[in-house]
């Protein structure tokens, strides 16, 4: 009998089928080297042997597994009494460590209904189907996790509960589920990765950030399981950082590491990107040969982390005649981001107007939310034109536009962006009862958990530029606290996910109320988080130049203002 499993392999060995003896023992060896890694005894009658076979192979297995790194495939070989799900498993872990979600997906789902009560497997399932863009399925295999949590250790038990407990929008208890795992098992590196993961996507709601996943990420390095996602995650962060060095000795140790090259592809056309002439034409070629899904990861990194005209020509790439309408879509929206927050307001409407051909509802919805903007030069006509097109929409359109690929509402959701921004545009009237009416829809929306949730967070935003217009800054203020922001796992790095509205109108109101520190804090989120960003943030650079110059730290307020500047330069 020769078994195979992620790269390991189970034989018996000294076996006499002449005399229908059972094998006397099991060998566990490494498919590529031929090493034997392990031998066990398997002495029993032929009819008991495969029985055997498979609770030697799982006992064998688990024991490959407890170096550093490893805790979570250890508890999930020896939690498992079926080697079928096992070896599914062991699949799934092996191909997430390649960045291969989709395939990772179906390999747990294997696992899953080979034991049905197998939680890890459900865990992972959850975590692989995040980044595979499956909602539901995401939702469905984490309360599948906790459903069979009986059967897992205390120690992974808090695990799940922390992965929940994020999902269902309660950071601050994953937060301190995952500190309490970490104060119990200081080597646990899945729990570091996932806390840094957690500190890296939802600091920005909270006003902080993504940095401080530095320390978290850096020591994920050394855990196989995670070494690929923070890799990602840390070359953001160093870029966010400014910091160099580190970036070139990450880029270093990514080419080492195996033969993925999608994060130095993404670098490498970054870096391109910013050199006017051949290096960004090189970029442009680059992304235009990119499929969709990696096309629009190139474009979002440099709109986050880039100079407007550097990402509005690998933006343009994204234009092209065989591309998928809602990429199109994708590609002008991106640029009519890039001149709002550069305050080119002809360019931006001359995109969106472009856009409207690929994806009217979503072009509609931006040119409301942008003509809202303190620095929009919308007049009255423009801004009762926009609410009058969105009040004509219904919701069954809005549920059957296109999306990009990785995106997908939940479902109930995809409506409540039409009824946010309409009540924006009334405020921006001074019309409050109907400003109010949207509030009230939005409370009271309903569909799913995670469309209730953000209903709710929507809500709060009109109220509290209601609020604002009604010269009461301090009840906006609770108004936004009232909802705590959260980076939906639903719908990706899509418009209005990353709500940049909210947290630049937060900064706004804590500069107002004489908060300039925490001010500080949240403008800082405007760059950190997502393209969509990109429309707010020279002005939140240079309120941040303001507050430093204010307080005496003119050094500071001067680097500010020049970041600013050259955000918007022709030459970055």
């Amino acid at each position: 009998m020769v078994t195979a499993c992620g790269g390991i392999r189970l034989r018996d060995w000294e076996h006499n089928a002449r005399r229908q003896t059972s094998p006397r023992g099991l060998a566990l060896w490494d498919a590529r080297s031929g090493r034997v890694l392990a031998r066990a005894d398997a002495e029993g009658s032929p009819d008991r042997f495969f029985r055997i076979a498979d609770e030697l192979s799982a006992r064998l297995i688990a024991d490959q597994f407890r170096g550093r790194g490893e805790q979570l495939t250890h508890a999930a070989a020896e939690m498992t009494d079926s080697l079928g799900a096992l070896k599914a498993y062991l699949e799934g872990e092996s191909l997430l460590r390649t960045g291969d979600a989709v395939k990772a997906v179906e390999a747990y789902q294997r696992a899953v209904s080979e034991d049905t009560t197998f939680a890890l497997a459900y865990y992972r399932l959850s975590q692989a189907s995040t980044s595979a863009g499956h909602t539901s399925l995401m939702h469905d295999a984490a309360e599948a996790a906790v459903r069979h949590r009986g059967r897992l250790s205390a120690r992974d038990q808090i695990r799940v509960h922390a992965w929940n407990a994020r999902l269902g929008g309660d950071v601050a208890s994953a937060e301190a589920a995952y500190h309490r795992l970490l104060h119990l098992y200081p080597d646990d590196l899945e729990a570091t990765f996932q806390l840094a993961d957690l500190l890296f996507h939802n600091n920005p709601f909270r006003g902080r950030s993504a940095a401080e996943a530095r320390g978290g990420l850096e020591r994920s390095l050394a855990s196989a399981p995670t070494r690929r996602e923070a890799t990602d995650h840390l070359a953001k962060v160093y870029l966010l950082e400014g910091d160099s060095a580190a970036l070139q000795r990450l880029r270093a140790h990514a080419r080492s590491d195996g033969p993925d090259t999608s994060l130095l592809a993404w670098l490498d056309a970054l870096e391109a990107a910013g050199r006017p002439g051949r290096g960004r034409d090189s970029a442009v070629a680059r992304v235009r040969g990119a499929g969709d899904v990696h096309a629009i990861m190139f474009v979002w990194w440099a709109a986050v982390y880039g100079g407007a005209p550097s990402a509005r020509a690998l933006a343009g790439a994204l234009l092209e005649p065989d591309r998928a309408p809602e990429i199109r879509a994708w590609g002008h929206l991106t640029r009519a981001d890039l001149a709002a927050g550069c305050a080119r307001w002809p360019e931006a409407t001359r995109e969106l107007a472009h856009a409207s051909v690929f994806a009217p509802l979503r072009a509609a919805e931006l040119h409301g939310l942008y003509s809202t903007l303190p620095w929009a030069r919308a007049d009255r006509a423009t801004l009762l034109a926009l609410r009058d097109t969105l009040a004509r929409w219904s919701d069954a359109r809005a549920g059957a536009e296109s999306s990009p690929p990785f995106v997908e509402f939940p479902p109930g959701a995809r409506e409540l962006v039409r009824i946010y921004v309409s009540g924006l545009l009334s405020v921006r009237l001074d019309d409050a009862a109907a400003a109010g009416r949207a509030v009230q829809a939005l409370r009271e929306s309903r569909g799913s958990v995670a469309a209730r949730r953000y209903g709710r967070a929507l809500a709060a935003g009109v109220e509290a530029h209601l609020l604002r217009a009604r010269g009461q800054p301090d009840k906006a203020l609770a108004a936004l606290a009232r909802e705590p922001l959260d980076w939906s796992r639903d719908y990706g790095p899509v418009h209005f996910a990353a709500h940049a509205h909210e947290r630049f109108l937060r900064a706004e109101l804590l500069r107002e109320t004489g908060h300039p520190a925490e001010a500080l804090g949240w403008y800082a989120t405007l760059g950190e988080l997502a393209g969509a960003d990109a429309a707010y943030l020279p002005r939140a650079r240079q309120a941040r130049a303001d507050i430093y110059d204010r307080s005496g730290k003119t050094d500071l307020g001067t680097r500010e203002r020049l970041r600013a500047a050259r955000r918007c330069s022709a030459d970055q």
